[in-house]
């Protein structure tokens, strides 16, 4: 399953239906790191150090920070909106879709074709959400 770590700024409505939804969130309040005005730099880093993505809706700095960090665990990026329910569903429909992959060790020999899957898969969901790994 893939794990998830949101930002300060990320909505806790949408948190707790994923987490009802069994989706494994750590949020910057349960790490202790909330009201620290921490780089999104350290947040990426921090992330990726307990292997988790990020979860933001700051679409600006980290897609800068995605060209400027080769490693990392990904970064999902929702549109601002205010509609939690269509939030969650559209991020819920996006990672059910990436766990399957998951569970499917690639081969080289069958890396052009999940290259192709993959990327039909976010470009299917690229009006709700983005991601990038």
């Amino acid at each position: 399953m893939v794990k998830l770590y949101a930002d300060e700024q990320f909505p806790l409505p949408v948190i707790k239906i994923l987490r009802a939804l069994e989706y494994d969130i750590l949020t910057v309040q349960d790490a202790g790191k909330a009201e620290q005005k921490i780089p999104d730099l350290e947040v990426l880093q921090y992330a990726t150090s307990l292997n988790r993505a990020v979860l933001t809706m700051n679409r600006r700095d980290f897609i800068r920070l995605h060209n400027q960090v080769s490693q990392h665990e990904g970064i999902v990026i929702c549109r601002i909106s205010t509609n939690w329910e269509k939030i969650a569903q559209a991020l819920h429909q996006f990672l059910s879709q990436i766990q399957v992959i998951y569970l499917f060790p690639i081969q080289p020999q069958n890396l052009r074709k999940a290259r192709h899957c993959l990327t039909k898969l976010i470009s299917q969901a690229v009006n709700a959400i983005g991601i990038l790994s």
